[in-house]
């Protein structure tokens, strides 16, 4: 996998960490949204861009290491359909990794799809748990409408993307294995 690959994903991902984490300093010291507003808009863009990619970098790396550890036990029950277990897994890919720079980039596009998807479920977790918090304490923007709406969206949104990660992670598996034994068979 490219480092500039990887780096894109735990970007992509640390958005949505960055997203919480901002929500998590609205509710401890009790911030307005325009006072967070304001906070971005003063200063040097440039300077707070790169801040904003720089943070999101870090909480995009701790992010997705929770999230993989989160998801670990659910990961090994989709493996074990395909594999005895993670060495045999990891064997075969490093196998496919020797042989062809297309099956290479073919297994890492998959992977890097299926870590976003992996990252951004906690992120709606973690989003969902500090909405309705947020909600709670600030009556002013209490509505069942906001409730439902935030509800609704982000548990439709986070199933999606659960499926969406079990479907790439069985359909990496079963690539693996497939193409294993196609080259095994030559």
């Amino acid at each position: 996998m490219k480092t500039t690959s990887l780096f894109a994903e735990l970007i992509v991902i640390g958005m949505g960490a960055l997203i919480n984490f901002v929500l998590v300093l609205i509710c401890i010291f009790d911030l307005k949204l325009e006072v967070i507003f304001s906070f971005f808009q003063t200063g040097n863009s440039l300077l707070m861009g790169v801040f904003i990619f720089v943070f999101a970098y870090l909480l995009g790396i701790v992010a997705d290491r929770i999230a993989d550890y989160m998801m670990q036990h659910l990961d090994n029950k989709i493996r074990s359909r395909f594999f005895v277990d993670r060495s045999q897994q990891l064997a075969y890919r490093l196998r496919l990794y020797q042989e062809n720079i297309a099956v290479t980039n073919l297994i890492d596009y998959g992977r890097s799809r299926m870590r976003i998807c992996r990252g951004w479920l906690l992120n709606m977790i973690v989003l969902l748990v500090l909405g309705n918090f947020w909600l709670i304490i600030n009556p002013q923007y209490q509505s069942i409408k906001l409730f439902l709406s935030l509800n609704i969206l982000i548990l439709i949104s986070g199933g999606i993307t659960y499926f969406a990660w079990r479907f790439l992670m069985i359909k990496e598996y079963s690539k693996i294995e497939a193409i294993y034994k196609v080259l095994t068979d030559n």
